[in-house]
């Protein structure tokens, strides 16, 4: 889910990432320096969805903190990304109804560490925009200096435009870019380092029916733009799923290196087949982004897809990849079926480094026949332990995570468990999409978040793992009296109910 972002001195140690299927799942997550997790989306109210952030607290994880809702009565509005500073004050953006214009708006948020509002920003262009993406720079003590965001406006004449904008901690606008080209332009996230704003997308050029990556760089103080490199394969459709920056630039003169992965097709024998494509970008000696490497990964059948869905990288540099392919082999119980597949790059050569490639992961042990297992997210810990999850029909028809010891070359499974929120427990999860991401606590440890929603309904869960993948807590999971004591548990929830934050938002001119 949604990447840390470190003062300088712990960005040497950690590498920045970013799913990117942004419109696949209804929530994000963020988990702060100090393992309080915070939740953005949206969820019915009346008769339109509005926007909600909430925080659980480490020390109380199995009731919320606080959560502010932000309500429009006129239309749907929607949580995309959030960020936290230090001290807990929260950002977000997404979009809104717009009654007048009859079309959404970019919102972005601002809330203190109490939940409360400190300010909100509305962007209209009269069509069809949307923020997908937010990061924020912070000073040595870890407070908000400036905040950015992207994603797209619409052009009535040209068609969605990349759009970047920088607010200070006020919310003052201080510049934005609108990068206007014929055709669809849709930037899908952002991240920071010293000196630069680094955006990522993808782009119809006009006439065209397929899709390019693109990768942009704006100099963070004035918003100049420096890169706009396109990733063209001729032919054949690409749009980014992953986002990294494996070594982030204390610099502000010098731009980081980083990587993008995507989900590419290409033609055979007059089928469409899907790979895994991911590009790392390197500064030259002009200081401009060119792909240094760029690999294509695939499992050779020319009917069956092959679906990335998350990037990161360990404190070596090296790139992971996760999603999903096709695994011949993996029909010991039957037909075969779709597996979690991860690809482990140098991120010096772009090089296998696994000397298992793909690494298959399957669930399929209590299933008499082949299921699919379907790769979301990956992290790498601390103990150079990778991290990935995802959904399984074999799990059975829950959620899933694995995690894996290194030896060299040699992945080893050290364990992987199985979740079935009770959401799924009622005989609605044939009718669910399914998504998990995953958030790394402070030691290495991982909480799965589970996803599902259809056109009516969403909702989420969260289950918390120690060292050996025991469960130490879940949230809107499993029934609160294991910890608790009931009367206990209807007095906290009074309580949230009477904290529970809402408040008219003040509308702002761009």
């Amino acid at each position: 889910m949604k990447k840390l972002i470190f003062t300088l001195m712990m960005s040497l140690y950690f590498s920045i990432s970013q799913s990117q299927i942004i419109q696949d799942y209804p929530f994000k997550t963020y988990l702060d320096n100090d393992n309080n997790l915070y939740i953005t989306g949206n969820e019915q109210i009346g008769n339109s969805k509005d926007i909600f952030i909430t925080k659980y607290p480490i020390n109380d994880p199995l009731s919320y903190e606080w959560k502010t809702q932000i309500p429009n009565i006129y239309g749907d509005d929607r949580g995309f990304d959030l960020i936290v500073d230090d001290h807990g004050k929260v950002f977000v953006t997404g979009y809104s109804y717009n009654f007048n214009s009859s079309s959404n708006e970019i919102i972005i948020i601002s809330l203190n560490s109490d939940g409360t509002q400190n300010w909100i920003r509305y962007l209209d262009f009269s069509y069809d925009d949307k923020g997908f993406g937010i990061d924020i720079s912070k000073d040595e003590n870890g407070t908000v200096e400036d905040v950015f965001i992207t994603g797209y406006v619409t052009n009535a004449l040209t068609g969605k435009d990349f759009f970047v904008k920088k607010f200070n901690k006020f919310g003052d606008s201080l510049w934005q870019s609108v990068y206007t080209y014929p055709g669809d332009q849709v930037a899908t996230d952002i991240l920071l380092d010293a000196g630069y704003a680094y955006v990522v997308g993808y782009t119809y050029a006009e006439n065209e029916t397929t899709s390019d990556m693109v990768i942009q760089s704006y100099d963070k103080l004035y918003g100049n733009l420096h890169d706009n490199h396109t990733n063209v394969i001729n032919g054949s459709s690409e749009k980014p799923t992953g986002f990294c920056i494996p070594f982030p630039s204390g610099d502000p003169i010098s731009k980081s290196r980083s990587a993008v992965t995507c989900l590419t097709d290409e033609i055979v024998n007059n089928n469409v087949r899907t790979s895994y494509l991911t590009v790392y970008f390197n500064p030259d000696l002009n200081n401009d982004l060119n792909p240094k490497w760029s690999r294509q990964t695939n499992v050779d059948n020319e009917f069956k897809e092959n679906v990335p869905t998350a990037i990161t990288s360990d404190l070596a540099g090296n790139i992971y990849v996760t999603g999903y392919m096709y695994n011949p082999l993996a029909g010991v119980y039957g037909s075969a079926g779709y597996d979690f597949a991860t690809v482990k790059y140098s991120g010096e050569t772009g090089n296998y480094l696994w000397n298992t490639n793909p690494l298959f992961i399957n669930y399929n042990d209590t299933s008499s026949s082949g299921v699919d297992d379907k790769a979301t997210s990956i992290k790498v810990n601390n103990k150079n332990h990778v991290l990935i999850a995802g959904t399984s029909q074999g799990s059975p028809n829950g959620y899933s995570i694995a995690i894996i010891e290194q030896q060299q070359r040699i992945p080893i499974q050290k364990y992987k468990k199985a979740f079935i929120p009770n959401f799924l427990d009622d005989g609605r999860s044939v009718n669910f999409n399914k998504w998990a991401s995953l958030e790394l606590t402070s030691d290495g440890t991982p909480i799965l978040i589970a996803m599902g929603w259809n056109e009516n309904e969403s909702h989420w869960a969260a289950v918390k793992y120690d060292q050996s993948g025991n469960v130490e807590y879940t949230i809107n999971n499993e029934p609160m009296n294991k910890m608790y004591d009931s009367d206990i548990m209807d007095l906290k929830n009074e309580i949230n109910i009477y904290n529970t934050k809402s408040f008219k938002p003040v509308r702002n001119l761009k």
